[in-house]
């Protein structure tokens, strides 16, 4: 019994992890345009918790949505980012979707 639960703690503390994220943009111009036009670009990836305890995806999603984000925004300067994580719950699992929204002066 007590392998069963040392199994279950192991998977427990294991499922959220991931690495880490770099929530730099670069190549960005470090200039703010004197008559630019804000525009908001906005990426976002989604995963899925199986059993809401096995993660297929959910690890990087905001990874994918920050490296999204960083490609579209090169040569612009970036006045403003935001990040969103919205979850929604199934009957076997739930959907993570995290968002990043940056707002750049073209």
């Amino acid at each position: 019994m007590k392998k069963v639960y040392s199994i279950f703690i192991a998977l427990f503390l294991a499922q959220c992890s991931s690495g880490p994220i770099s929530l730099t943009l670069p190549n960005t111009k470090t200039e703010k345009p004197a008559n630019g036009k804000e525009v908001v670009i906005s990426e976002s990836s989604c995963g899925y918790h199986l059993l809401d305890f096995i993660p297929t995806s959910s690890n990087t999603t905001l990874y994918y949505a920050m490296r999204s984000i960083q490609l579209k925004t090169m040569d612009k300067y970036v006045a403003k980012i935001t990040l969103e994580q919205d979850w929604y719950h199934g009957l076997i699992g739930t959907f993570l979707c995290s968002t990043v929204n940056a707002t750049v002066i073209e």
